[in-house]
């Protein structure tokens, strides 16, 4: 039997490329009748198995016709429809001339403003074209370790979370882009020191491209009915304390809670990252005992925040508590505007709110911002690394930022014309701009390569301080002990 060569003209599904390029596909005809698809391993010990060819009808498609077997070489990539008509010699030259790179997201069939970025970087750069590689969200942070773990051939790839972005660096799956942003002259400034944020030992493996920022939500209508002044930027803990009690009013199922705390640890632990107090694994969490101390006083005192307890054995979301005026104050990043204007649209709500700076123990303002940060890096294994770099240095600078602002969504580089597109935007409350840009940012969560560990000792601990099972200073001290003892 003969053996050819080809290029498929057609692209498949994702999971039949991957299937491709893993694996010798022989396929047998017997006379004018296809009857099944051998699938062959490469490697050794893996066996064989039979398809049917119902299975691979895209496969089929491309493969009609052919009455030998063939090798084939394909690339991965989501699905994608594709012209019927036959491609000219112009087209396949055309084709030929760009390259390829592929971009693993989450959400992006979804994600309006994905699409919109691709769109318009393959303007700007017509020698490039952008393939996604689309995994679900619940499975993106599993599935792309090991897609990098095997050799994967994608070269953009996007983080979740700095957590996640720790582990892909410790296994040497992403690229340093120190010499990329030294070349690019990169300014750091429009970053708010967010470069610095994802350095590890000293090296930059990712460009921030979106961010959240916590902020202060309020409800207005409750504030004026109660006649008491709103939240204002600059205010202490203490401040925000007193202001909460004045807020506190009713009893029962018809109470009124002044402000909301989460069960996050975070939630609390903010507070103290605004102002630099802690960051897991690099601050000691003794730093945490005035904060911690605040909280508790509010809830067990002045009981002008739910329960710790009830929050969790109630699985009580803090939006639910917003939405319905439980609460006349929560704390929650700025993702938070988009469902608060969707809400209002719909006539889930109808109280007016406002929003101003996170409170801190010194009263700082907007000198100093606490952020969620989606960071994006090139594979180390990537065939196209200065194209992937060209692609994330578009996503993550003016042109790209631009790009996502138009679409509500708050870009990691921050500049008058991005603040002027989303003051610029629908029910966008006036003052938000100010908000979304710091002389300095501090990561939610830190980058480090045991952060998935560290945060789960952080959450217990702080459930047991939070629920007066321990005190506060027997649960900071059993936290640092845990701590220390996965640093060594």
């Amino acid at each position: 039997m003969n053996k050819i060569k080809m290029d498929l003209t057609k692209e498949l599904p994702y999971a039949v490329e991957e299937s491709i390029n893993r694996l010798r596909i022989n396929v047998s005809f017997l006379g004018n009748e296809i009857k099944k698809i051998m699938v062959v391993s490469t490697m050794p010990n893996e066996g064989k198995s039979f398809v049917t060819l119902q299975m691979w009808k895209q496969m089929a498609m491309a493969l009609i016709g052919i009455g030998t077997v063939l090798s084939v070489s394909a690339c991965g990539g989501k699905e994608n429809t594709t012209s019927n008509e036959p491609q000219t010699t112009a087209n396949v030259a055309e084709s030929e001339a760009k390259t390829e790179i592929k971009v693993a997201l989450w959400d992006y069939t979804n994600a309006e403003y994905y699409k919109n970025l691709i769109e318009e970087f393959e303007k700007n750069n017509e020698d490039i074209s952008v393939k996604v590689i689309e995994i679900s969200a619940d499975e993106y942070n599993d599935k792309i370790q090991i897609m990098l773990s095997g050799g994967d051939d994608v070269d953009v790839v996007f983080t979740k979370e700095v957590a996640s972005l720790a582990g892909l660096i410790q296994k040497g799956q992403v690229l340093s882009l120190d010499d990329y942003i030294q070349k690019a002259n990169i300014d750091e400034s429009y970053y708010g020191g967010m470069l610095n944020e994802l350095a590890l030992d000293g090296k930059v493996y990712a460009m921030p491209f979106k961010k959240d920022c916590t902020i202060l939500y309020y409800n207005k209508d409750l504030f004026d009915k109660a006649g008491v002044e709103y939240p204002k930027d600059g205010m202490t803990l203490t401040d925000y304390r007193e202001l909460a009690a004045k807020m506190t009013s009713g009893e029962g199922a018809e109470k009124v809670y002044g402000a909301h705390l989460h069960t996050w640890p975070r939630s609390l632990q903010n507070f103290a990252r605004k102002t630099d107090d802690f960051q897991i694994a690099e601050k000691p969490v003794a730093n945490l005992a005035d904060y911690y101390d605040i909280f508790l006083k509010m809830q067990n005192e002045d009981k002008s925040i739910m329960d710790y307890g009830t929050l969790k054995a109630g699985n009580i979301h803090y939006s639910g508590v917003f939405y319905n005026q439980q609460c006349a104050m929560v704390t929650m990043g700025t993702w938070f505007v988009n469902n608060l204007l969707e809400q209002k649209a719909n006539g889930t709500i109808d109280f007016n709110w406002g929003i101003c700076s996170l409170p801190d123990i010194d009263g700082s303002g907007n000198a100093n911002g606490v952020i969620g940060v989606t960071p994006v890096s090139i594979n180390t294994a990537s065939k196209h690394p200065e194209e992937a770099w060209r692609f994330i240095e578009f996503a993550t600078g003016a042109q790209g930022a631009a790009v996502i602002a138009n679409s509500g969504i708050i870009p990691a580089y921050v500049d008058d014309n991005v603040k002027s597109i989303i003051s610029g935007l629908d029910g966008i409350p006036e003052n938000f701009s100010d908000y979304i840009n710091a002389d300095k940012f501090y990561l939610e969560q830190p980058l480090h390569p045991d952060a998935g560990e560290l945060e789960q000792i952080n959450s217990e601990e702080h459930s047991l301080i939070m629920c007066g099972e321990v005190s506060i200073e027997e649960g900071l001290q059993e936290m640092q002990k845990r701590i220390d003892e996965v640093l060594k």
